[in-house]
């Protein structure tokens, strides 16, 4: 069997509603040389017929008999597919037409790029859609280690690069993507294409949007726990774990505790000054609810203070 040049995987559990927009962007593709896993992670309600109705000989089906967690499902995945390089999707995310091409070009044009991500087009379930781009055309792996700017839904990546990491950490339930991107961009370089190349859709009930935000916080630190030599070593400790607090307080916030948003904030704040956490906590401070022109205007203050260096 031909070895096709890109393996696209998409994990799903519970995703028999939305799975088929994610996978009809991807048969949608200006680049054709792709295969597609899809990978049923022990769903209540298994999603094969719907995979089935999306009728392409480049799809490859597999059901897992019981629920492993996004990352160890990635694992699998990467582990079944075949291709040189690597792309992801969430089951409730699609892509823009032209993203693989785009990605491909950029990324087998220079040996020394591991991985190449993208900007995103965010939709929230109140009607909102917003942009998010990468800081810049690069990301280091100083940045990349003390803060996650890659979307999940928009890498594509080397397979040697990916084994020769040790791939994602299939014990954590969250973060896993963040921590394999650390360790890639150790020892290769991360591009950006600096626009827009999938639309991701903010559910409530998403494992990004979870209320069980405890949870979120105990896999993050494990990230961090993971990597401290280095942190320490670069001296980026405090910066990380400011990071870590601001973004278990903007979760609060969200959610609406605005006593426990307000004390992670204040300590993200302690061990270093931040502007979009300062903004956050006094949202959090004066019990100000999150709203759409909130969210804009903390979005665009952000990218206009990083273009001044203000903040990073």
């Amino acid at each position: 069997m031909r070895v096709p040049l890109v393996s696209v995987i998409i994990c799903s559990y519970n995703g028999k509603d939305r799975i088929k927009r994610a996978i009809q962007s991807v048969l949608n593709q200006t680049m054709s040389d792709f295969e597609l896993v899809v990978i049923d992670d022990g769903s209540i309600e298994s999603i094969e017929d719907t995979v089935r109705e999306c009728s392409d000989n480049r799809i490859r089906f597999f059901r897992s008999g019981k629920n492993r967690g996004l990352h160890a499902t990635r694992k699998w995945g990467v582990e079944l597919s075949k291709g040189e390089f690597i792309a992801i999707l969430d089951d409730d995310d699609e892509w823009v037409a032209d993203k693989l091409e785009k990605q491909i070009r950029q990324i087998v044009s220079a040996h020394e790029v591991g991985l190449v991500c993208g900007g995103a087009i965010d939709y929230y379930p109140d009607g909102v859609k917003m942009l998010r781009l990468p800081p810049g055309f690069r990301i280091s792996y100083k940045r990349e280690l003390v803060e996650e700017c890659t979307i999940a839904s928009s890498v594509l990546f080397r397979r040697s690069v990916y084994e020769s990491v040790g791939g994602f950490d299939s014990s954590l339930r969250r973060c896993g993507d963040w921590d394999c991107w650390i360790r890639v961009a150790r020892c290769s370089e991360i591009r950006c294409l600096l626009e827009p190349i999938v639309h991701t859709h903010m559910r409530r009930d998403s494992l990004q949007r979870s209320p069980d935000i405890e949870g979120f916080g105990a896999d993050r630190w494990r990230v961090l726990e993971k990597h401290a030599d280095e942190l320490t070593r670069l001296n980026l400790w405090h910066k990380a774990v400011s990071r870590h607090y601001h973004s278990i307080g903007v979760r609060y916030l969200r959610s609406g505790n605005f006593v426990e948003a307000q004390r992670c904030l204040q300590r993200a704040l302690n061990e270093d000054l931040n502007l979009d956490t300062l903004l956050a906590w006094v949202a959090a401070r004066f019990h100000l609810p999150e709203a759409s022109w909130e969210r804009r205007a903390l979005r665009r203050i952000k990218t206009e203070a990083r273009k001044y260096g203000i903040t990073k």
